[in-house]
């Protein structure tokens, strides 16, 4: 992440493009974990 905003301020013009996919990557991995998540609660409050 230090490197793109590195390579942005050093005028590289495709670096708010790949921060910006890798934002929304990280966001897509914790979206899935919530989903996870979520979905095992009726599990675990059967079996508790």
């Amino acid at each position: 992440m230090d490197d793109q905003l590195s390579a942005s301020d050093a005028g590289d013009t495709e670096a708010p493009r790949r921060l910006r996919r890798l934002h929304w990557s990280g966001m897509l991995c914790n979206a899935v974990l919530l989903a996870a998540l979520l979905a095992s609660i009726p599990y675990i409050a059967t079996t508790a």
